[in-house]
């Protein structure tokens, strides 16, 4: 899956819930390693293809001015057979 792909599902699953308006697009995530800019990048409508051993932190947002903002992180490896959550703690959404 390209970046950009994801992004979009993302910006989808907002917009489903009502908040479409209030997604923050240009950065949901970022690569984890030994380095502060580590691949893969999730940078803004990336072409990035992932690939089976790219982990990274998925944190897609939503921001109301004024409000705040609220943002659920989980640690996501890309595996052969697709990607699955690091992320041991349960979530609850509303």
């Amino acid at each position: 899956m390209r970046v950009a792909d994801l992004q979009d599902l993302a910006q989808g699953i907002a917009e489903e819930a009502g908040y479409g308006a209030y997604y923050w697009p240009t950065g949901f995530g970022h690569g984890i390693g030994t380095n502060v800019a580590e691949l893969p990048s999730l940078h803004w409508k990336r072409e990035t293809v992932l690939q089976p051993g790219h982990v990274f932190a998925l944190e897609p947002m939503i921001v109301i001015q004024g409000l705040g903002c609220g943002v659920m992180e989980d640690q996501i490896l890309v595996a052969d057979t697709g990607a699955r959550s690091l992320t041991p703690a349960r979530k609850k959404t509303w």
